[in-house]
């Protein structure tokens, strides 16, 4: 019990100064009558002296039991200055009652005043803009009564006179002159600002005060609320501010066990790519959304507590900062899964999408997003970000050269962009790499290398570098090789073979040949294309079947085998390569030609004959 005590002086926050001190000292920093201001610094005063009155209201809202007033003391006062003004009159002491008059309107004006912030630091949260207007209007009513013109007639006739009397004149009405402008000002200020007062929580939109005064109204209740008027508690709001902790603990329990244990079997059923995904995702935000439940609910517990005050401004400020944090982190989650549901339905559709570009755009908003919800938790905490956006222009050319290197690596990846050198995936080599892409960020490009090392290489080195890109190739991948047969061949049977080699590659299904390409799935619009650049060469199309006899060799007459497959997979290549091997072999077994090996010839000469060796 001690320890709640405690918790709830620290939430209600009890003012260690009387308010109308603060008042005071607002009045005698920007109400001096003798002070002129200067066009030049108008604009600066008037801003700070809108800040005080911002404190001023904040300080009636968060600490209402810092207005105290010695009200015996005040009725006691006027009523002999009103005395002492019906007997100076009876003798004709007319500057005395004068003095008295305008002290007797000052001590008016401050109760004035003082009911007026009393009724709002005890009604503001129950306030509409009428009503807020007709109270306004009531007090504006009550400082026509003063006579201030009157008054200030007065004042600077006798300005320049010096006595005892007429100095008592002088300072009451300088105190008078203060209050009176300072009073009709904020009550003019609140008028035009009355979303200061403007009442949001949740316990106001739930209509919970009228649960409190319900509890509060039972007679048992009455009785106990008298010995907790000292800590500004009753059980209305203890008992509200304990169900909503339990409340909130079976709310928190049903999303985090019975509803995420409902989504994740109902996503198990499917196993698809897409629902996989958002499974494993819905495991990441799961506690995020478990601490917004907490968050909130502690939020509203407290706010019940202390009702009808507010929470701490400084409380306030952390509740705000961790639901904007909670739900940023699940919007950036929410982008991820849609993101990866996309590209499944693209890659569904067999269409071609750069991804790299969509990765950018994707961080590009993450940072946007995370920019703007960091401004907007300055603007809740009350930093002025018009100061900060300057500062940064100011300071642009400090930042830009500062980040010089990071600039340019951006500005290599919009490069590589929009050459579209190369894609994530893609087998790419340069002078000093070969491997291929696995990712393309912001700053920098990570390849993996055929020798399994990942490499990450900047931006603008890689964008400034050859590039020799592999996967650019939509129909063809090179087989090239010589087949060499022994010079004893006979010169039919090596045509012969020669017409089979290449009639043999014509008819391979995994051969690409002219016949054999549907330029429709690779461009929809290549016939318009065709006339301005060649279709072949962009795209990566080749057809060449050459099967020609191409030299002769020291050992071997040697058949050029030239072609391309239709598949640019290398695992694919070498299945239809070896393929193509063994059925030039065939040919050349029935055409009873050798394949030839690496040989010399020797020639022994002697007296009698020539002998030929062979080796």
């Amino acid at each position: 019990m001690r320890y709640l005590i405690i918790l709830i002086l620290i939430i209600n926050g009890f003012a260690s100064t009387i308010f109308l001190d603060e008042v005071k000292k607002v009045e005698n920093k920007f109400y001096n009558i003798d002070i002129k201001i200067d066009d030049k610094n108008l604009t600066n005063i008037l801003n700070e002296k809108y800040d005080s009155f911002n404190i001023l209201l904040k300080t009636i809202k968060n600490k209402p039991y810092s207005l105290k007033k010695d009200n015996n003391f005040r009725l006691n006062t006027k009523a002999r200055l009103k005395e002492k003004i019906r007997i100076n009159k009876n003798y004709g002491y007319h500057l005395a009652v004068l003095r008295d008059e305008i002290n007797l309107a000052n001590i008016t004006l401050n109760d004035n005043m003082y009911k007026y912030f009393s009724y709002i630091s005890n009604n503001w949260t129950f306030f509409d803009k009428d009503k807020l207007n007709e109270l306004n209007k009531i007090y504006l009513n009550e400082l026509t009564k003063v006579r201030y013109d009157k008054f200030l007639i007065s004042y600077n006739k006798i300005k320049s006179v010096n006595g005892d009397i007429e100095n008592q004149v002088k300072e009451n009405f300088i105190d008078l002159y203060k209050s009176y402008n300072f009073f009709s000002e904020i009550i003019q200020y609140i008028n035009n600002n009355k979303a200061i007062l403007s009442y949001k929580s949740l316990t106001s939109f739930l209509k919970l005060n009228k649960i409190i005064e319900t509890i509060n109204s039972n007679t048992i209740f009455i009785t106990i609320n008298t010995y907790f008027r000292f800590i500004h508690l009753d059980m209305g709001r203890l008992i509200l501010f304990i169900l909503t902790i339990i409340v909130f603990f079976y709310i928190n329990y049903f999303l985090y066990k019975i509803i995420f244990t409902y989504l994740k079997r109902t996503l198990e059923k499917n196993h698809n790519e897409i629902d996989d995904n958002i499974l494993d995702n819905l495991n990441k935000i799961r506690r995020p959304v478990s601490f917004i439940t907490i968050v909130i609910g502690l939020k509203l517990a407290f706010e019940i507590l202390i009702y009808p005050n507010i929470l701490n401004e400084q409380l306030l400020n952390l509740f705000y900062f961790i639901l904007m944090t909670l739900i940023t982190y699940i919007i950036f989650i929410a982008i991820d899964i849609f993101l990866f549901s996309y590209l499944v339905q693209i890659e569904k559709r067999n269409k071609v999408i750069k991804k790299e570009i969509i990765k950018v755009m994707i961080t590009i908003t993450k940072i946007t997003i995370f920019i703007v919800v960091f401004l907007l938790f300055l603007v809740k905490i009350n930093i002025d970000i018009s100061a900060i956006l300057t500062s940064l222009g100011i300071g642009g050319l400090a930042v830009a050269l500062a980040a010089q290197a990071t600039l340019s690596n951006f500005f290599g990846l919009i490069k590589m962009i929009f050459d579209d050198s190369f894609s994530q995936g893609d087998w790419i080599e340069t002078k000093d790499i070969e491997g291929h892409v696995i990712d393309i960020s912001l700053i920098s490009t990570t390849i993996r290398t055929f020798d399994n090392a990942l490499i990450t290489i900047p931006n603008s080195t890689l964008a400034n570098s050859s590039i020799k890109n592999w996967s650019k190739r939509k129909v063809g991948r090179r087989i090239k090789m010589h087949i060499g047969v022994t010079y004893s061949s006979s010169m039919e049977n090596l045509q012969n073979a020669i017409k089979q080699i290449e009639q043999m590659l014509r008819e391979h299904k995994d051969i690409s040949t002219k016949n054999k390409i549907n330029y429709n799935l690779i461009n929809k619009n290549y016939k318009k294309e065709q006339k301005f650049v060649s279709i072949n060469d962009k795209y990566g199309i080749k057809s060449n079947l050459l099967v020609y006899l191409d030299q002769l060799s020291d050992s071997s007459m040697d058949i050029l085998v030239y072609t391309f497959t239709k598949t640019t997979n290398w695992q694919e290549w070498l299945e239809i390569k070896q393929d193509v091997i063994f059925q030039i072999w065939k040919i050349l077994e029935d055409n009873h030609l050798e394949l030839a090996f690496p040989s010399q010839s020797i020639y022994m000469e002697n007296n009698k004959k020539n002998t030929l060796t062979n080796f």
